[in-house]
């Protein structure tokens, strides 16, 4: 199975009231971490961006929305159209701590479905999903009509909601980090140094 590790770098951070995705957690920006945990699972990253200058540090494919401004169904959408594979594994640009066993665990779910999507502490995690080549219709028909939540995507194509997980809640709890505001990005900090 061929897989591509897609992170999605569009958003306008403002809660955090700079870019996310360049924070520095011991000396690294937050997206090389994510870019380093993810290419050992997949066989190719690419990055969706609206400033791909700005990744050249990165050396990956980077690619702009084929639907601009249309959120992160959009930097899903633009990744299938370039880059066509059995599946993708989503990464949000401000989670910098993705695991690799549980990414692997997630991405064997995926047979016999077109998307798996986890749920961790009650809370279903769309930027953190697996989704196959399959949903690409979908996805273009819904920006075409302007649904642009992607949580309606998973209610359209054949979803298995993954609530269990065979890993320690302290590896769960950093996998599924996220940091949108400035006491996150402190807390981010924390998690690096233990």
């Amino acid at each position: 199975m061929r897989i591509v590790g897609a992170v999605l770098a569009g958003g306008a951070s403002s809660r955090m009231g700079t870019d996310k995705s360049m924070l520095s957690i011991g000396g690294t920006p937050a997206i090389k971490h994510i870019c380093t945990n993810l290419e050992k699972v997949v066989n190719e990253l690419v990055l969706i961006t609206h400033k791909p200058d700005q990744y050249d540090f990165l050396n990956i494919p980077v690619y702009q929305d084929v639907f601009p401004g249309k959120g992160p169904l959009a930097g899903l959408h633009s990744v299938m159209y370039h880059k066509p594979a059995d599946a993708y594994l989503l990464a949000a640009c401000d989670m910098p701590f993705l695991n690799q066993e549980v990414c692997e665990f997630l991405v064997k779910q995926l047979p016999g479905y077109d998307a798996v999507l986890p749920v961790y502490a009650g809370k279903r995690q769309p930027l953190a999903a697996v989704i196959g080549y399959k949903a690409f219709p979908v996805i273009q028909r819904m920006l075409e009509e302007n649904q642009l939540k992607i949580g309606l995507l998973f209610e359209q194509i054949r979803t298995k909601e993954q609530c269990e997980f065979p890993f320690p809640d302290k590896v769960l709890v950093k996998h599924f980090f996220n940091m949108n505001h400035p006491h996150e990005y402190e807390k981010a900090k924390e998690y690096f140094t233990n």
